[in-house]
Protein backbone atom coordinates (compact mmCIF):
# COMPACT_ATOMS: atom_id res chain seq x y z
CA UNK A 1 0.00 0.00 0.00
CA UNK A 2 1.30 3.27 -1.18
CA UNK A 3 1.37 6.32 1.35
CA UNK A 4 -0.83 9.14 0.20
CA UNK A 5 0.95 11.85 -1.83
CA UNK A 6 1.29 15.11 -0.61
CA UNK A 7 1.11 16.91 -3.24
CA UNK A 8 -2.48 15.15 -4.91
CA UNK A 9 -5.93 16.95 -4.45
CA UNK A 10 -8.27 15.95 -1.50
CA UNK A 11 -10.75 14.70 -4.17
CA UNK A 12 -10.83 14.03 -7.55
CA UNK A 13 -13.91 15.81 -8.66
CA UNK A 14 -14.24 13.77 -12.22
CA UNK A 15 -14.20 10.55 -10.95
CA UNK A 16 -17.33 10.71 -8.97
CA UNK A 17 -20.72 11.21 -9.65
CA UNK A 18 -22.67 12.83 -7.03
CA UNK A 19 -26.09 10.82 -8.22
CA UNK A 20 -23.97 7.95 -6.70
CA UNK A 21 -24.83 9.10 -3.28
CA UNK A 22 -28.87 9.77 -3.38
CA UNK A 23 -29.57 6.86 -0.79
CA UNK A 24 -33.01 8.62 0.94
CA UNK A 25 -35.06 5.81 -0.53
CA UNK A 26 -32.55 2.99 -0.29
CA UNK A 27 -31.93 0.74 3.08
CA UNK A 28 -28.58 0.15 4.58
CA UNK A 29 -27.58 -3.35 4.57
CA UNK A 30 -25.84 -5.52 6.90
CA UNK A 31 -22.14 -6.18 6.00
CA UNK A 32 -18.51 -6.50 6.88
CA UNK A 33 -15.65 -4.57 6.22
CA UNK A 34 -12.18 -5.39 6.97
CA UNK A 35 -10.41 -3.72 9.17
CA UNK A 36 -7.07 -5.79 8.99
CA UNK A 37 -5.73 -8.25 7.08
CA UNK A 38 -2.19 -9.26 6.34
CA UNK A 39 -2.51 -8.26 2.79
CA UNK A 40 -3.09 -4.68 3.62
CA UNK A 41 -4.40 -4.27 0.00
CA UNK A 42 -7.61 -5.48 1.13
CA UNK A 43 -8.16 -3.42 3.91
CA UNK A 44 -11.48 -1.91 3.91
CA UNK A 45 -13.15 -4.40 1.35
CA UNK A 46 -16.68 -4.69 1.70
CA UNK A 47 -18.94 -7.73 1.80
CA UNK A 48 -22.94 -7.69 1.62
CA UNK A 49 -23.67 -11.27 2.72
CA UNK A 50 -27.00 -12.57 1.67
CA UNK A 51 -29.66 -12.80 3.78
CA UNK A 52 -33.32 -14.14 3.14
CA UNK A 53 -36.09 -12.00 2.71
CA UNK A 54 -36.60 -8.73 4.36
CA UNK A 55 -39.43 -9.98 5.98
CA UNK A 56 -37.88 -13.06 7.36
CA UNK A 57 -37.51 -12.72 11.06
CA UNK A 58 -34.38 -15.53 11.27
CA UNK A 59 -31.60 -15.13 9.25
CA UNK A 60 -27.80 -16.90 9.35
CA UNK A 61 -24.55 -15.52 8.14
CA UNK A 62 -21.77 -17.76 7.83
CA UNK A 63 -18.10 -16.37 8.13
CA UNK A 64 -15.03 -18.58 7.36
CA UNK A 65 -11.84 -18.68 5.36
CA UNK A 66 -13.94 -18.84 2.77
CA UNK A 67 -17.19 -17.34 2.99
CA UNK A 68 -18.47 -14.24 2.50
CA UNK A 69 -16.86 -12.67 -0.54
CA UNK A 70 -15.41 -9.36 -0.10
CA UNK A 71 -14.52 -6.66 -2.87
CA UNK A 72 -13.70 -2.83 -3.16
CA UNK A 73 -16.98 -0.59 -3.45
CA UNK A 74 -14.66 0.71 -6.13
CA UNK A 75 -15.25 -2.79 -8.08
CA UNK A 76 -12.97 -5.61 -8.93
CA UNK A 77 -13.21 -9.55 -7.93
CA UNK A 78 -15.26 -10.91 -5.14
CA UNK A 79 -12.82 -12.85 -3.00
CA UNK A 80 -13.24 -14.97 0.45
CA UNK A 81 -10.88 -13.66 3.30
CA UNK A 82 -8.62 -16.18 1.93
CA UNK A 83 -6.75 -16.46 4.87
CA UNK A 84 -4.80 -19.87 5.80
CA UNK A 85 -4.71 -19.38 9.57
CA UNK A 86 -8.99 -19.21 9.69
CA UNK A 87 -10.96 -22.08 9.32
CA UNK A 88 -12.90 -23.45 6.89
CA UNK A 89 -15.44 -24.67 9.39
CA UNK A 90 -17.66 -21.32 9.62
CA UNK A 91 -18.43 -18.81 12.45
CA UNK A 92 -22.04 -18.47 12.28
CA UNK A 93 -24.01 -15.19 13.04
CA UNK A 94 -28.16 -15.84 13.24
CA UNK A 95 -30.96 -13.17 13.43
CA UNK A 96 -33.88 -13.62 15.30
CA UNK A 97 -36.30 -10.85 15.01
CA UNK A 98 -33.87 -8.02 17.21
CA UNK A 99 -31.20 -10.42 18.85
CA UNK A 100 -28.49 -11.86 17.15
CA UNK A 101 -26.17 -14.51 18.23
CA UNK A 102 -22.86 -15.47 17.09
CA UNK A 103 -21.73 -19.58 17.24
CA UNK A 104 -18.20 -19.27 17.93
CA UNK A 105 -17.85 -23.03 17.60
CA UNK A 106 -15.55 -23.02 14.91
CA UNK A 107 -11.77 -23.85 15.08
CA UNK A 108 -11.12 -19.52 14.57
CA UNK A 109 -10.66 -17.98 17.44
CA UNK A 110 -12.76 -15.55 17.92
CA UNK A 111 -13.06 -12.02 19.77
CA UNK A 112 -15.97 -9.91 20.02
CA UNK A 113 -15.64 -6.03 20.89
CA UNK A 114 -12.28 -6.71 22.39
CA UNK A 115 -13.32 -9.80 24.50
CA UNK A 116 -12.24 -12.83 23.53
CA UNK A 117 -15.38 -15.75 22.93
CA UNK A 118 -16.50 -18.96 23.25
CA UNK A 119 -19.72 -20.77 22.77
CA UNK A 120 -22.74 -18.29 21.96
CA UNK A 121 -22.42 -14.99 22.78
CA UNK A 122 -25.48 -12.30 21.88
CA UNK A 123 -26.21 -8.74 21.09
CA UNK A 124 -29.53 -6.37 20.21
CA UNK A 125 -30.08 -4.84 16.94
CA UNK A 126 -28.89 -1.57 17.28
CA UNK A 127 -25.22 -3.08 18.21
CA UNK A 128 -24.72 -3.91 14.32
CA UNK A 129 -25.73 0.18 13.71
CA UNK A 130 -23.32 0.68 16.25
CA UNK A 131 -21.00 -1.29 15.00
CA UNK A 132 -19.37 -4.53 16.10
CA UNK A 133 -15.81 -5.42 15.87
CA UNK A 134 -14.66 -9.10 15.50
CA UNK A 135 -11.04 -9.83 15.75
CA UNK A 136 -10.50 -13.54 13.95
CA UNK A 137 -7.66 -15.51 15.15
CA UNK A 138 -4.35 -12.90 15.13
CA UNK A 139 -4.90 -12.09 11.56
CA UNK A 140 -7.76 -10.64 10.62
CA UNK A 141 -10.16 -7.40 11.98
CA UNK A 142 -13.83 -7.08 10.46
CA UNK A 143 -16.21 -4.58 11.55
CA UNK A 144 -19.93 -5.57 11.17
CA UNK A 145 -22.57 -2.92 10.68
CA UNK A 146 -24.93 -1.83 8.00
CA UNK A 147 -24.23 0.68 5.25
CA UNK A 148 -25.58 1.29 1.87
CA UNK A 149 -24.49 -0.29 -1.02
CA UNK A 150 -23.50 1.90 -3.35
CA UNK A 151 -24.88 1.79 -6.95
CA UNK A 152 -22.30 3.09 -8.56
CA UNK A 153 -18.29 2.08 -8.47
CA UNK A 154 -16.33 4.52 -6.26
CA UNK A 155 -12.96 6.04 -6.73
CA UNK A 156 -10.88 8.82 -4.23
CA UNK A 157 -7.40 10.24 -4.80
CA UNK A 158 -4.63 9.22 -2.47
CA UNK A 159 -5.16 11.85 -0.32
CA UNK A 160 -8.68 10.67 0.71
CA UNK A 161 -9.08 8.15 2.85
CA UNK A 162 -13.16 7.36 3.51
CA UNK A 163 -15.61 5.12 2.39
CA UNK A 164 -18.03 5.52 4.83
CA UNK A 165 -21.72 6.70 4.59
CA UNK A 166 -20.77 10.01 6.28
CA UNK A 167 -17.59 10.57 4.03
CA UNK A 168 -19.56 9.40 0.86
CA UNK A 169 -22.27 12.07 1.93
CA UNK A 170 -19.57 14.82 2.96
CA UNK A 171 -17.59 14.22 -0.80
CA UNK A 172 -21.15 14.73 -2.79
CA UNK A 173 -21.55 17.91 -0.54
CA UNK A 174 -17.70 18.69 -2.10
CA UNK A 175 -18.60 18.39 -5.75
CA UNK A 176 -21.79 20.19 -5.32
CA UNK A 177 -20.36 23.10 -3.75
CA UNK A 178 -17.38 23.02 -6.50
CA UNK A 179 -19.61 24.16 -9.19
CA UNK A 180 -21.14 27.17 -7.13
CA UNK A 181 -19.81 30.55 -5.31
CA UNK A 182 -21.74 30.57 -2.00
CA UNK A 183 -20.45 30.57 1.40
CA UNK A 184 -19.77 27.26 3.14
CA UNK A 185 -19.75 26.71 7.01
CA UNK A 186 -18.03 24.04 7.56
CA UNK A 187 -19.03 22.08 11.13
CA UNK A 188 -17.39 19.52 12.92
CA UNK A 189 -15.36 17.74 15.94
CA UNK A 190 -11.88 19.27 15.89
CA UNK A 191 -9.83 16.91 14.07
CA UNK A 192 -12.42 15.89 11.62
CA UNK A 193 -10.96 18.12 8.59
CA UNK A 194 -12.39 20.92 8.03
CA UNK A 195 -9.53 22.82 7.26
CA UNK A 196 -8.92 20.03 4.35
CA UNK A 197 -12.17 20.16 3.43
CA UNK A 198 -12.04 23.79 3.09
CA UNK A 199 -9.21 22.88 0.39
CA UNK A 200 -10.92 20.52 -1.64
CA UNK A 201 -13.58 23.07 -2.62
CA UNK A 202 -11.17 25.23 -3.12
CA UNK A 203 -9.27 23.01 -5.61
CA UNK A 204 -12.21 21.36 -7.12
CA UNK A 205 -13.71 25.00 -8.14
CA UNK A 206 -13.23 27.56 -10.53
CA UNK A 207 -10.70 29.71 -8.19
CA UNK A 208 -8.50 26.84 -7.97
CA UNK A 209 -6.28 29.14 -9.95
CA UNK A 210 -6.32 31.56 -7.25
CA UNK A 211 -4.65 31.76 -3.57
CA UNK A 212 -5.83 29.66 -0.74
CA UNK A 213 -5.74 32.12 2.54
CA UNK A 214 -6.57 30.40 5.75
CA UNK A 215 -6.37 32.16 9.46
CA UNK A 216 -7.38 30.78 12.74
CA UNK A 217 -9.84 33.39 13.84
CA UNK A 218 -8.91 32.22 17.48
CA UNK A 219 -4.98 33.29 17.32
CA UNK A 220 -5.83 36.77 16.18
CA UNK A 221 -5.34 39.20 18.99
CA UNK A 222 -8.64 41.72 19.17
CA UNK A 223 -6.80 44.78 18.80
CA UNK A 224 -5.36 43.77 15.32
CA UNK A 225 -7.70 40.97 13.64
CA UNK A 226 -9.67 44.47 11.85
CA UNK A 227 -6.35 45.23 10.14
CA UNK A 228 -4.95 41.02 9.52
CA UNK A 229 -8.49 40.73 7.98
CA UNK A 230 -8.86 44.39 5.83
CA UNK A 231 -5.63 45.70 5.78
CA UNK A 232 -4.12 48.65 7.23
CA UNK A 233 -2.98 52.40 6.18
CA UNK A 234 0.57 53.43 7.42
CA UNK A 235 0.02 55.18 10.73
CA UNK A 236 -3.16 53.93 11.30
CA UNK A 237 -1.94 52.68 15.20
CA UNK A 238 0.95 53.35 17.06
CA UNK A 239 3.80 51.28 15.39
CA UNK A 240 2.23 51.01 12.44
CA UNK A 241 5.26 51.94 9.77
CA UNK A 242 3.83 50.48 6.72
CA UNK A 243 0.55 49.89 5.27
CA UNK A 244 -1.07 46.33 5.41
CA UNK A 245 -2.74 44.80 2.59
CA UNK A 246 -4.56 42.08 4.75
CA UNK A 247 -6.05 38.87 4.44
CA UNK A 248 -8.98 39.90 1.95
CA UNK A 249 -7.28 41.18 -0.33
CA UNK A 250 -4.27 38.27 -0.23
CA UNK A 251 -6.95 35.79 -1.28
CA UNK A 252 -8.06 37.90 -4.13
CA UNK A 253 -9.36 35.22 -6.96
CA UNK A 254 -9.31 32.88 -5.10
CA UNK A 255 -10.67 31.59 -1.33
CA UNK A 256 -10.50 32.88 2.29
CA UNK A 257 -11.01 30.26 5.09
CA UNK A 258 -11.92 31.22 8.29
CA UNK A 259 -11.08 28.71 10.62
CA UNK A 260 -12.55 28.93 14.29
CA UNK A 261 -14.86 31.82 13.05
CA UNK A 262 -16.96 31.51 16.39
CA UNK A 263 -13.67 32.97 18.08
CA UNK A 264 -13.85 35.76 16.03
CA UNK A 265 -14.17 39.38 18.63
CA UNK A 266 -17.36 40.66 18.34
CA UNK A 267 -16.51 43.85 16.97
CA UNK A 268 -15.08 43.10 14.07
CA UNK A 269 -17.91 40.36 13.31
CA UNK A 270 -20.36 43.14 11.55
CA UNK A 271 -16.75 44.36 9.55
CA UNK A 272 -17.05 40.46 8.39
CA UNK A 273 -20.70 40.90 7.78
CA UNK A 274 -20.64 43.77 5.59
CA UNK A 275 -17.18 42.98 4.09
CA UNK A 276 -19.33 39.52 2.85
CA UNK A 277 -22.50 41.02 1.81
CA UNK A 278 -20.94 43.78 -0.12
CA UNK A 279 -17.50 42.18 -0.94
CA UNK A 280 -16.00 45.73 -0.27
CA UNK A 281 -13.31 45.99 2.26
CA UNK A 282 -11.80 49.48 3.88
CA UNK A 283 -8.81 49.13 5.34
CA UNK A 284 -7.82 50.53 8.73
CA UNK A 285 -7.02 54.09 9.08
CA UNK A 286 -8.48 54.53 5.12
CA UNK A 287 -11.82 56.27 3.76
CA UNK A 288 -11.05 54.34 0.53
CA UNK A 289 -13.08 51.19 -0.28
CA UNK A 290 -11.27 48.01 -2.17
CA UNK A 291 -13.23 45.63 -3.99
CA UNK A 292 -12.79 42.26 -3.37
CA UNK A 293 -13.55 39.08 -5.66
CA UNK A 294 -12.84 36.13 -3.12
CA UNK A 295 -14.82 33.06 -1.82
CA UNK A 296 -15.39 32.65 1.98
CA UNK A 297 -15.16 29.44 3.83
CA UNK A 298 -15.78 28.97 7.43
CA UNK A 299 -15.87 26.30 10.03
CA UNK A 300 -16.25 25.69 13.70
CA UNK A 301 -16.63 23.40 16.32
CA UNK A 302 -18.61 25.30 18.45
CA UNK A 303 -22.26 25.46 18.87
CA UNK A 304 -23.02 28.89 17.17
CA UNK A 305 -26.69 28.39 17.53
CA UNK A 306 -26.02 28.74 21.40
CA UNK A 307 -23.40 32.19 21.12
CA UNK A 308 -25.93 33.80 19.22
CA UNK A 309 -28.46 33.32 21.95
CA UNK A 310 -25.69 34.22 24.10
CA UNK A 311 -25.31 37.67 22.10
CA UNK A 312 -21.75 36.65 21.56
CA UNK A 313 -21.84 36.04 18.14
CA UNK A 314 -23.85 38.12 15.28
CA UNK A 315 -27.11 36.01 13.86
CA UNK A 316 -26.88 37.89 10.63
CA UNK A 317 -22.90 36.68 10.17
CA UNK A 318 -24.20 33.01 10.80
CA UNK A 319 -27.00 32.92 8.50
CA UNK A 320 -24.43 34.79 5.91
CA UNK A 321 -21.78 32.21 6.35
CA UNK A 322 -24.18 29.29 6.39
CA UNK A 323 -25.56 29.55 2.90
CA UNK A 324 -24.39 25.84 3.19
CA UNK A 325 -23.66 23.57 5.73
CA UNK A 326 -21.00 20.53 5.59
CA UNK A 327 -21.07 18.22 8.90
CA UNK A 328 -18.23 16.51 8.99
CA UNK A 329 -18.79 12.73 10.81
CA UNK A 330 -16.19 12.01 14.10
CA UNK A 331 -14.32 9.21 13.46
CA UNK A 332 -16.33 7.41 16.06
CA UNK A 333 -18.80 7.64 14.17
CA UNK A 334 -17.35 6.13 10.66
CA UNK A 335 -15.56 2.89 12.35
CA UNK A 336 -15.08 1.09 9.39
CA UNK A 337 -12.82 3.96 7.67
CA UNK A 338 -10.46 3.53 10.65
CA UNK A 339 -8.27 0.38 8.75
CA UNK A 340 -8.42 2.80 5.41
CA UNK A 341 -6.88 5.71 6.85
CA UNK A 342 -4.59 4.01 9.66
CA UNK A 343 -2.48 2.17 6.86
CA UNK A 344 -1.96 4.38 4.72
CA UNK A 345 -0.90 7.01 7.50
CA UNK A 346 1.57 4.15 9.38
CA UNK A 347 3.16 2.90 5.77
CA UNK A 348 4.31 6.44 5.16
CA UNK A 349 5.36 7.41 8.67
CA UNK A 350 7.32 3.88 8.45
CA UNK A 351 8.97 5.01 5.24
CA UNK A 352 10.13 7.83 7.04
CA UNK A 353 11.29 6.50 10.01
CA UNK A 354 12.97 3.12 8.64
CA UNK A 355 13.61 3.81 4.89
CA UNK A 356 10.40 0.79 3.70
CA UNK A 357 6.94 -0.10 4.12
CA UNK A 358 6.80 -2.72 6.55
CA UNK A 359 3.56 -3.50 6.18
CA UNK A 360 4.02 -4.99 2.36
CA UNK A 361 4.36 -8.45 3.85
CA UNK A 362 2.64 -10.22 0.61
CA UNK A 363 0.01 -11.43 2.81
CA UNK A 364 2.68 -13.18 5.41
CA UNK A 365 3.00 -12.72 9.22
CA UNK A 366 1.24 -8.64 9.35
CA UNK A 367 3.90 -6.00 10.92
CA UNK A 368 0.92 -4.64 12.78
CA UNK A 369 -1.13 -7.43 14.20
CA UNK A 370 -4.98 -7.73 13.60
CA UNK A 371 -5.76 -6.70 17.47
CA UNK A 372 -3.66 -3.82 17.31
CA UNK A 373 -6.18 -2.47 14.81
CA UNK A 374 -9.28 -3.62 16.59
CA UNK A 375 -8.02 -1.87 19.73
CA UNK A 376 -7.98 1.10 17.30
CA UNK A 377 -11.53 0.09 16.16
CA UNK A 378 -12.93 0.36 19.45
CA UNK A 379 -11.55 3.79 20.47
CA UNK A 380 -13.19 6.93 21.16
CA UNK A 381 -10.95 9.00 19.10
CA UNK A 382 -11.76 12.55 20.70
CA UNK A 383 -9.07 13.87 18.43
CA UNK A 384 -10.90 12.43 15.41
CA UNK A 385 -8.05 11.92 12.67
CA UNK A 386 -5.46 14.19 13.79
CA UNK A 387 -5.22 11.78 16.48
CA UNK A 388 -4.99 9.01 14.92
CA UNK A 389 -2.28 10.65 12.56
CA UNK A 390 -0.63 10.82 15.84
CA UNK A 391 -0.85 7.54 16.93
CA UNK A 392 0.69 6.18 13.72
CA UNK A 393 3.59 8.36 14.05
CA UNK A 394 4.15 7.35 17.68
CA UNK A 395 3.80 3.56 16.63
CA UNK A 396 6.47 4.45 13.51
CA UNK A 397 9.04 5.75 15.94
CA UNK A 398 8.96 3.49 18.72
CA UNK A 399 8.85 0.36 16.66
CA UNK A 400 10.27 0.79 13.02
CA UNK A 401 13.36 -1.02 13.91
CA UNK A 402 11.42 -4.44 14.61
CA UNK A 403 10.29 -6.58 11.53
CA UNK A 404 6.97 -7.25 13.09
CA UNK A 405 5.03 -6.21 16.64
CA UNK A 406 3.73 -8.81 18.64
CA UNK A 407 0.47 -8.42 20.07
CA UNK A 408 0.94 -8.40 23.83
CA UNK A 409 3.89 -6.14 23.29
CA UNK A 410 1.88 -3.39 20.84
CA UNK A 411 -1.32 -4.02 22.81
CA UNK A 412 0.06 -2.29 26.09
CA UNK A 413 1.93 0.14 24.45
CA UNK A 414 -1.53 0.84 22.78
CA UNK A 415 -3.29 1.38 25.83
CA UNK A 416 -1.20 4.41 27.00
CA UNK A 417 -1.72 6.05 23.71
CA UNK A 418 -5.99 5.49 23.57
CA UNK A 419 -8.57 7.31 25.36
CA UNK A 420 -10.60 4.43 26.24
CA UNK A 421 -8.96 0.92 27.73
CA UNK A 422 -8.25 -2.20 26.09
CA UNK A 423 -10.75 -4.86 27.70
CA UNK A 424 -9.88 -7.67 26.54
CA UNK A 425 -8.61 -10.22 28.34
CA UNK A 426 -5.42 -10.66 25.81
CA UNK A 427 -5.15 -14.73 26.14
CA UNK A 428 -8.21 -15.76 27.83
CA UNK A 429 -10.96 -18.18 26.47
CA UNK A 430 -13.36 -17.96 29.16
CA UNK A 431 -17.03 -17.13 27.79
CA UNK A 432 -17.68 -13.49 28.40
CA UNK A 433 -20.62 -10.97 27.32
CA UNK A 434 -19.13 -8.48 25.05
CA UNK A 435 -19.25 -4.69 26.14
CA UNK A 436 -18.82 -1.89 23.75
CA UNK A 437 -17.41 1.49 24.51
CA UNK A 438 -20.03 4.26 25.45
CA UNK A 439 -21.39 5.44 22.94
CA UNK A 440 -24.38 7.96 22.15
CA UNK A 441 -27.70 6.38 23.04
CA UNK A 442 -30.58 6.35 20.96
CA UNK A 443 -34.13 6.43 21.48
CA UNK A 444 -36.26 3.62 21.51
CA UNK A 445 -38.12 3.22 18.39
CA UNK A 446 -41.01 1.76 19.77
CA UNK A 447 -41.67 4.87 22.08
CA UNK A 448 -42.35 6.77 18.33
CA UNK A 449 -45.87 7.18 18.18
CA UNK A 450 -47.35 6.99 14.13
CA UNK A 451 -48.16 10.40 14.42
CA UNK A 452 -44.86 11.68 15.50
CA UNK A 453 -43.19 9.80 12.72
CA UNK A 454 -45.42 11.19 9.68
CA UNK A 455 -45.35 14.63 11.56
CA UNK A 456 -41.48 14.79 11.59
CA UNK A 457 -41.10 13.19 8.22
CA UNK A 458 -43.42 15.93 7.16
CA UNK A 459 -41.60 19.10 8.71
CA UNK A 460 -37.95 17.83 7.72
CA UNK A 461 -39.27 17.27 3.71
CA UNK A 462 -39.77 13.38 3.78
CA UNK A 463 -35.59 12.99 4.71
CA UNK A 464 -34.46 10.12 6.68
CA UNK A 465 -31.36 11.63 7.51
CA UNK A 466 -33.04 15.07 8.92
CA UNK A 467 -35.68 13.10 10.67
CA UNK A 468 -33.52 10.66 12.42
CA UNK A 469 -31.12 13.44 14.17
CA UNK A 470 -34.47 15.21 14.97
CA UNK A 471 -36.56 12.08 16.27
CA UNK A 472 -32.87 10.91 18.41
CA UNK A 473 -32.73 7.42 16.29
CA UNK A 474 -30.62 5.43 14.36
CA UNK A 475 -31.06 5.70 10.58
CA UNK A 476 -31.59 1.52 10.64
CA UNK A 477 -34.35 2.31 13.30
CA UNK A 478 -35.90 4.85 11.22
CA UNK A 479 -35.83 2.99 8.18
CA UNK A 480 -37.69 0.16 10.05
CA UNK A 481 -40.52 2.48 11.10
CA UNK A 482 -41.15 3.78 7.86
CA UNK A 483 -40.94 0.71 6.29
CA UNK A 484 -43.65 -0.64 8.83
CA UNK A 485 -45.72 2.61 8.87
CA UNK A 486 -48.83 2.04 6.95
CA UNK A 487 -49.24 6.11 6.69
CA UNK A 488 -46.17 6.76 5.12
CA UNK A 489 -45.53 6.76 1.69
CA UNK A 490 -42.89 4.60 -0.57
CA UNK A 491 -41.64 6.70 -3.60
CA UNK A 492 -41.04 3.15 -5.04
CA UNK A 493 -44.84 2.63 -4.67
CA UNK A 494 -45.94 5.67 -6.93
CA UNK A 495 -47.37 5.39 -10.34
CA UNK A 496 -46.22 7.20 -13.47
CA UNK A 497 -49.37 8.67 -13.89
CA UNK A 498 -49.96 9.84 -9.90
CA UNK A 499 -45.93 11.13 -10.80
CA UNK A 500 -47.04 12.95 -13.97
CA UNK A 501 -50.15 14.77 -11.92
CA UNK A 502 -48.23 15.52 -9.31
CA UNK A 503 -45.30 17.73 -11.91
CA UNK A 504 -47.85 19.01 -14.38
CA UNK A 505 -49.78 20.69 -10.42
CA UNK A 506 -46.82 21.86 -9.24
CA UNK A 507 -45.35 23.43 -12.47
CA UNK A 508 -43.13 20.55 -12.92
CA UNK A 509 -40.69 21.26 -10.28
CA UNK A 510 -39.42 18.09 -8.90
CA UNK A 511 -39.55 19.47 -5.04
CA UNK A 512 -42.76 20.73 -4.46
CA UNK A 513 -44.07 17.53 -5.96
CA UNK A 514 -42.18 15.76 -4.04
CA UNK A 515 -43.97 17.61 -1.02
CA UNK A 516 -47.24 17.16 -2.17
CA UNK A 517 -47.08 13.48 -2.78
CA UNK A 518 -45.27 13.63 0.95
CA UNK A 519 -42.27 11.70 -0.15
CA UNK A 520 -38.70 12.39 -0.51
CA UNK A 521 -37.31 14.52 -3.43
CA UNK A 522 -34.15 12.23 -3.68
CA UNK A 523 -37.06 9.53 -3.42
CA UNK A 524 -38.86 10.76 -6.30
CA UNK A 525 -35.60 11.15 -8.52
CA UNK A 526 -34.96 7.52 -8.21
CA UNK A 527 -38.48 6.25 -8.74
CA UNK A 528 -38.51 8.66 -12.00
CA UNK A 529 -35.85 7.09 -13.21
CA UNK A 530 -37.05 3.52 -12.56
CA UNK A 531 -40.29 4.22 -14.36
CA UNK A 532 -37.92 5.91 -17.58
CA UNK A 533 -36.03 2.69 -17.92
Amino acid sequence: MSPPSAGSNWLNIDTVDDESFDTEDSTPRVCFTILAHPDTGRVGEIAFPELFDATSTRDTIKLSRLEPEFSSLSGGRRKPLAETHLSRSPILLERREATWTIDSSSATRLAVNGVTCSGRTQFDDDAIDRGVVLLLGKSVCLLLHRRFEPTRAIRSSDSLRGESDGMLEVFSDIMRLARVDVPVLIRGETGTGKELTARAIHDASERSAGPFVAVNMATLPPSLAAAELFGAARGAFTGSTRSRAGLFRAAASGTLFLDEVGATPPEVQALLLRAIEDRAIRSVGSEEEHEVDLRILAATDARLEEAVEQGEFREPLLQRLSAYVIHLPALRHRREDIGRLFYPLLAAELQEAAGRNKLDTDGHRPWLPAAAVAALALDRWPGNVRQLRNVATRLAVRFHDREWLATNEVLPWLEDQLSAPITAPRDSTAPTTPTTPARHRYRDPADVSEDELVECLRANHWQIRPTAKVLNLSRGSLYSLVEKSKRVRKAKDLGADEIEAALEANDHKIEAAAQALEVSKEGLKIRMTELER
